[in-house]
């Protein structure tokens, strides 16, 4: 399956075509184009279509994660588009230390 047909795919699971170009204010020609030929789409275009689906940019590029349904946190997505580096690089280092932590109580 494509990139374009996983997405497509995707988009299906929740909205129509037209409903889901209207919400994210793009006209469906151009969601249409960009769905056929992915690789040659704006960075600006892949950009609402990840933010209408909820997830970061590289998962929406990554056909795996789409074929296999990987879900990702609406916040997190929201997160990576929308808040400074220095903030996420706050949310990583905060990240880290949760993990190291629940890491020592697993064990």
């Amino acid at each position: 399956m494509s990139k374009g047909e996983a997405i497509r795919k995707r988009i299906r699971e929740n909205y129509t075509l037209t409903g889901f170009a209207e919400m994210i204010g793009m006209p469906y020609s151009t969601l249409q184009s960009v769905l056929n030929n992915i690789e040659g789409a704006s960075l600006s275009n892949i950009s609402k279509i990840a933010r209408g689906l909820n997830l970061p940019i590289d998962a929406l590029l990554d056909n795996k994660n789409l074929e296999d349904g990987a879900n990702y946190s609406p916040i997190l997505a929201r997160a990576m588009h929308e808040l400074s580096r220095e903030d996420l690089q706050k949310i990583e280092e905060i990240t880290q230390l949760y993990l190291k932590q629940k890491e020592g109580r697993d064990q």
